[in-house]
């Protein structure tokens, strides 16, 4: 009588083969052949979730545990949204901070009334005025002073020129110093 049986031989990556080898252990098949006919004999049936060894009880354990990690991503979700709230908020008063330490410009380094009564702020030491250094303060100076990042005292402190008519820049050496007017 003649064998009317065929090989099939398979080529596969090695993680692939140890999934397989996985699957097939937990399952009810005691070989890798008997496993890999039901598992393609279920897929051709329309069967797409074979058999592989996971009972209910494991998948309710994943499920579990999927919920615990979705539980755990929006708590951590609402505690970033607590810190940029604080800090949206720290923002006001570091800006706060930062007018307070900002040093006011004397009198000796403002020019005479012009025409128009107003003083102006000296640019230049050789102009008449003392340098900068004596009565303003550069980011990394006031950076150091309150213990703060030089680059996010530097952003406020430019922010503050532009948007706060009493906060002003002078450049002396290459190096941007900053004063208030007044007191604010």
């Amino acid at each position: 009588m003649a064998d009317d049986k065929s090989h099939v031989g398979l080529r596969i990556p090695t993680y692939q083969k140890e999934r397989w080898e996985q699957a097939q252990k937990a399952s009810d098949h005691d070989s890798m052949s008997s496993w890999l006919k039901y598992v393609v004999e279920s897929h051709l049936a329309g069967n797409n979730t074979p058999q592989t060894g996971v009972n209910d009880e494991g998948v309710d354990q994943i499920l579990d545990k999927l919920a615990g990690l979705s539980n755990d991503m929006s708590n951590l979700e609402q505690t970033v949204n607590e810190v940029s709230e604080e800090q949206s908020g720290a923002g006001y008063d570091f800006d706060r901070v930062l007018l307070e330490l900002l040093p006011t410009v004397p009198d000796s380094a403002t020019a005479p009334a012009g025409e128009d009564g107003t003083e102006e702020t000296v640019t230049q030491p050789d102009e008449g005025g003392p340098h900068p250094e004596e009565w303003a303060v550069t980011p990394n100076g006031l950076a150091a002073r309150i213990g703060g990042d030089k680059e996010a005292v530097s952003d406020r402190l430019r922010h503050l020129s532009k948007t706060v008519t009493e906060v002003g820049l002078i450049e002396y050496d290459g190096t941007v110093h900053y004063y208030k007017e007044s007191d604010y």
